[in-house]
């Protein structure tokens, strides 16, 4: 199982060679078990460390990639018990309220998908699972997702199907799920969001429906139930889903990626859920879409669009910026192996939004990554940055005045390496005196 790990940047960069957008130069290689099928990936902070991990559902498990400051990663590791299945979403919540990040994985056997599952695994605090229980999810179980459907304070979790529609467990407060309520949702319901779209504060469901070429609204009763669902229709086997407010009106909007027709298709919100036909980016990678991923890549304040496609042995990706409802292309990029999965979120330290690829079928693990950076790895300035808070500030001035004088052997203040703590480091330090990430 391969990673591509992308943050974006929009400035050239000199030492990097230039970057547009959507570029990623940046990369480095660690190798994970080859379970050649690939599942959901978050980007979470795993063990509380306040840095962002990458954590992905394999046949194994779990891979977790615990991150470090300044967006390295130093440790791979495998938790959870092996399912011998055929990987699906992924998603991490405190289940049993104790403060800890749980995770829940579906799956499914190719030879008998009637024994798909969702598996509970629960967190330790450090970044490892343990005491996992499985909820048997009907056949061919896909995307996971988890919110307080019911209102009662606690997080409840919400499977998708191919076959079944939308399989739902309450949580009892601890951890533990009541029996399982099934709800109609079509067929081949594989990219799932579990949002308010219709503005009453409660999560409601959307969904593709591969098969069908239809947009599936369920609007959640209160209690936890959909017993309504209302469909648009779509273009040829729409993928790809994402929701955010792309037209800065205050409620959520839905994109469609489209596998067979090559496009992407906005559904505009009424403010009640109610969804009307809105604009069509074509043909935006030049193959068929997986992934849609919605965030602020440029940060103008409004949500932005990057369309990833694994068909094809090859991902590709191509970051659409939004301004005022309009968007524009910038640069494709493309990495080896086939990407199925995708998410967002801040991997290397920068602030700025990066994307992080999960790619079958090969056991060595690329990351490339890039932020807003002048050159390839850490700043200049992470050195100064002695207690590692991401700025150059008193603390670390305090820890230098500390120091002062000759040091054997050489301390972390000792920012030129001379053997000595004085005025030479006092002078580096005070040059990337600030907020260190965006000194990248």
């Amino acid at each position: 199982m391969r990673y591509i790990v992308s943050a974006l940047s929009f400035a050239a960069a000199t030492a990097c060679s230039q970057a547009a957008l959507g570029q990623f130069p940046c990369s480095f290689t660690y190798t994970s078990p080859n379970d050649l099928n690939a599942g959901a990936s978050v980007v979470v902070d795993i063990n509380g460390d306040g840095i962002r991990d990458i954590v992905s559902h394999r046949p194994a498990g779990m891979v977790c990639l615990l991150g470090s400051d300044y967006g390295s990663y130093a440790a791979v590791f495998s938790a959870g018990q092996a399912t011998a299945a055929v990987p699906g979403g992924l998603v991490v919540a405190d289940f049993n309220g104790d403060g800890k990040p749980d995770s829940a994985r579906s799956s499914y056997e190719n030879d008998n998908p009637s024994l798909a599952r969702v598996v509970v695994a629960f967190g330790n605090g450090a970044g490892g699972f343990a005491n996992e229980i499985q909820l048997l999810a009907g056949n061919w179980a896909t995307e996971v997702e988890a919110a307080d459907i019911d209102g009662d304070g606690d997080v409840d979790l919400i499977c998708g199907t191919e076959l079944n529609g939308i399989q739902v467990w309450k949580n009892n407060g601890n951890g533990t799920f009541g029996a399982r309520t099934s709800f109609g949702a079509g067929s081949i319901n594989r990219q799932m969001a579990l949002v308010d779209v219709s503005g009453d504060g409660r999560p409601d469901v959307v969904l593709n429906n591969e098969t069908s070429n239809q947009l599936s609204v369920l609007i959640n009763s209160g209690t936890g139930t959909f017993p309504t669902r209302v469909t648009y229709a779509t273009g040829s086997y729409p993928t790809g889903l994402a929701v955010a407010d792309f037209d800065n009106d205050g409620d959520l909007d839905v994109a469609v990626a489209h596998r067979n027709t090559l496009e992407v298709r906005f559904f505009r919100n009424s403010g009640n859920g109610a969804l009307t036909a809105w604009q069509t980016i074509s043909n935006p990678v030049g193959s068929a879409m997986g992934v849609l991923l919605a965030n602020d890549f440029d940060g103008d304040g409004d949500s932005d669009l990057c369309v990833v496609s694994g068909y094809g042995g090859t991902a590709k990706w191509r970051v659409y910026t939004n301004s005022a409802g309009s968007f524009s292309g910038g640069a494709q990029q493309t990495s080896t192996a086939t990407g199925w999965w995708a998410v967002t979120g801040l991997v290397d330290a920068d602030t700025k939004p990066d994307v992080v690829i999960c790619e079958n079928y090969t056991g060595v693990a690329s990351v490339t990554y890039r932020g807003l950076t002048t050159t390839c790895g850490q700043p200049a300035c992470v050195d100064a940055d002695i207690f590692r808070d991401f700025n150059v500030n008193g603390a670390d001035l305090s820890i230098l005045l500390s120091q002062w004088g000759p040091n054997t052997p050489l301390t972390e203040s000792d920012l030129n390496s001379d053997g000595v703590v004085n005025g030479a480091d006092l002078g580096i330090l005070m040059s990337f005196w600030g907020d260190c990430r965006s000194q990248r």
